[in-house]
């Protein structure tokens, strides 16, 4: 018998992004049904999400939009800001 599971929790936070370092997501959570970022309304410019090559060339995040990533493992994603700190909020969905 086939059944869809239900995610059971879920992991919440905040994070500041900047464009000095890429910020690697590493939540220590096995993700069941992925991440939700989401730029700040209040972001003055771009977050970039991509992988550890991760420069100018990632998916772009204007203010206020926000990403659903289907991935099993947060710390796939890493993010980047185009310039100063700029805030993300996130959302894995956990076990």
């Amino acid at each position: 018998m086939f059944g869809l599971v239900r995610p059971t929790g879920a992991t919440y936070g905040r994070l500041t992004i900047t464009n000095v370092a890429t910020t690697q997501l590493n939540s220590g959570f096995t993700c069941y049904a992925g991440v939700n970022l989401k730029s700040a309304s209040y972001n003055t410019d771009i977050v970039y999400v991509g992988n550890s090559a991760l420069t100018t060339n990632g998916y772009e995040l204007d203010p206020g939009e926000q990403l659903f990533l289907d991935v099993g493992n947060a710390n796939v994603l890493y993010l980047r800001s185009k310039s100063s700190s700029q805030v993300i909020s996130l959302c894995i969905v956990t076990g």
